[in-house]
């Protein structure tokens, strides 16, 4: 897991998992509290992810906390040397309280 601070108030967070632990709810949790960190330990208003399009569960898990879809790169080489495309997605902090708000109700 890492998050790394962007220079317009964003911050990019990766994670990586073994395979062994794929589908077990970890990666929701950890990501969720990474989240968390940023909106309440930062004064940063969004958290971007980047996601190769191809990775069904991780586009699965952004989407489900709140991740809008942004933008998309074509031919993005991955760590593998492979090319991909790269989704960019995009969570605001806003909408994390208008999430919250509408869970209390």
């Amino acid at each position: 897991m890492s998050i790394r601070l962007g220079e317009n108030a964003d911050a990019y967070i990766g994670y990586t998992f073994n395979q062994n632990y794929w589908h077990k709810g970890y990666a929701t949790e950890a990501v969720s509290a990474l989240i968390q960190l940023v909106f309440t330990q930062t004064k940063l208003s969004l958290v971007l992810a980047e996601v190769d399009q191809e990775n069904t569960a991780s586009v699965s898990l952004l989407k489900r906390l709140g991740f809008k879809f942004l933008t998309r790169k074509e031919n993005i080489k991955n760590a593998r040397g492979r090319l991909i495309a790269e989704d960019t997605y995009l969570l605001e902090k806003s909408e994390i309280r208008n999430q919250q708000s509408k869970m209390i109700k």
